[in-house]
């Protein structure tokens, strides 16, 4: 990774909590709200970690690693739940990384998935087999 590109990301944690903040996560909730009574109580639990997330960024501050922006939980929930949640179970792990993307993971009789949506909103998903990787894709 370039050095300017690390740095930008080492200091991002360290920007303080703002009212903009609060009025993007306001409507974060505002959207994730009006979702469908249709939704599997797993993918529910993902979204109020968004919610969460969105809400408090500052419980990131604390943790020394930036949170997820509004815009990238956004992105997490247009291109990954939205698309897979009639139709699929939901992934056991959901995670915040420390430089302010979402990792959704999932094993099944010995693939690990992973998709990866990073800060800078691209999404990277990967197939390993038997530790081995298989498949890897990027968008965006």
């Amino acid at each position: 990774m370039p050095p300017a590109i690390a740095s930008s990301l080492l200091t991002s944690s360290m920007v303080p909590y703002s009212t903009t903040d609060e009025t993007l996560a306001a409507q974060l909730i505002d959207v994730l709200q009006g979702r469908s009574t249709e939704i599997d109580e797993g993918w529910a639990k993902v979204l109020d970690k968004f919610i969460e997330w969105g809400t408090h960024p500052e419980d990131f501050i604390e943790e020394g690693f930036a949170a997820p922006s509004i815009d990238t939980i956004c992105l997490a929930y247009q291109e990954i739940v939205k698309p897979f949640r009639k139709s699929s179970v939901p992934p056991p792990q959901v995670v915040p990384d420390t430089h302010g993307g979402i990792v959704f993971e999932r094993t099944d009789n010995g693939v690990f998935e992973s998709i990866h949506v990073q800060c800078d909103g691209r999404i990277e998903k990967c197939r390993f087999s038997n530790g081995k990787l298989v498949d890897r894709q990027w968008s965006r």
